[in-house]
């Protein structure tokens, strides 16, 4: 597939948050790994650099949790928002050499990740659709006036969000939209709803490029990969986590990840028709680094 002039399948880049702390950054107390967007930028953009070294081509700016609402609550005015929206895009644009040969998809996290309490992995969040919509409307049209290739609405974990998502791109969006759902197990999304019905919303969706999940333990991915395949022809990508689980009590993921189970299934997403492929938390450049190994040659390819 040809997917915005690259070959696919594309490579995703892994988890900041991991690879912050790994350099010893701490995490924000409420906006994550976005804190270190506002107090340690070049460290955004090391990890940012890292990825690329890794043969990542697809990256995604550290804007999950950096809600305009989260930022005002903080004491951050209009234009300091803006400012530290905008510069998620210049911390992944700054280590591209050629431009061209990379994707920068601006992140935008769920309402789950601005309420801090795990309901991401849930769904469960107690207002209506036109609510989501005007949530996420702010920071949509901040980002997708700058200078990034994509907007990825990520870990959306119920069909109310996906709804509103597509309620707020559909008309004139300025940037290819894709958007990445968070599931349970290999047919619900965390919310318990059907995947397959979230993959049929989107199905006849101009502005929407791609579709996938992220944030999900890797064995579930190639079943989500065959349902998907069957409902839509849009870009397939995943990101799985390393098989953790996630304590929004603690805020500390709980378990141990497997590397090489997650590597080993990455044959099956790439035969399967997996149109990109990555890894979200728990996912380091190493790893990263050896899923592109396992890539056909023209995998990515800028053509």
């Amino acid at each position: 597939m040809n997917f915005l002039g690259f070959t696919t399948p594309l490579l995703i880049d892994g988890g900041m948050a991991t690879s912050l702390e790994a350099r010893g950054v701490p995490m924000h107390p409420t906006l994550w790994s976005g804190g270190a967007v506002i107090d340690s930028p070049e460290k955004v953009t090391e990890v940012h650099a890292e990825f690329l070294r890794a043969g990542a081509n697809v990256l995604i700016t550290a804007s999950y949790q950096l809600t305009p609402q989260a930022l005002r609550k903080l004491g951050y005015d209009e234009k300091s928002i803006r400012e530290i929206l905008l510069r998620t895009v210049r911390c992944a644009e700054s280590p591209c050499s050629e431009r061209g040969r990379t994707l920068i998809a601006a992140g935008i996290g769920p309402y789950g990740a601005f309420l801090c309490d795990g309901s991401e992995y849930r769904g469960n969040y107690g207002i209506d659709q036109t609510a989501l919509r005007d949530f996420h409307r702010e920071r949509y049209e901040i980002l997708a006036a700058y200078d990034c290739d994509l907007i990825v609405f990520e870990t959306v974990p119920c069909l109310d969000e996906v709804r509103a998502i597509i309620e707020l791109t559909r008309d004139a969006a300025p940037k290819p939209i894709w958007i990445s759902v968070c599931c349970r197990n290999e047919r619900e999304l965390s919310s318990g709803e059907s995947l397959a019905e979230a993959a049929r919303l989107i199905a006849s969706e101009p502005a929407v490029v791609a579709f996938g999940v992220n944030c999900v333990a890797p064995q579930f991915v190639s079943g989500h990969l065959q349902l998907l395949k069957e409902i839509t022809s849009k870009a397939i990508f995943v990101y799985p986590n390393l098989g953790r689980v996630w304590d929004a009590e603690l805020r500390t993921w709980s378990g141990g990840g497997d590397e090489l189970a997650f590597l080993n299934a990455v044959d099956e997403w790439i035969a399967l028709g997996a149109d990109g492929i990555g890894g979200c938390c728990g996912v380091g450049s190493s790893l990263i680094h050896a899923i592109k190994r396992r890539f056909p040659d023209t995998g990515g390819n800028s053509v």
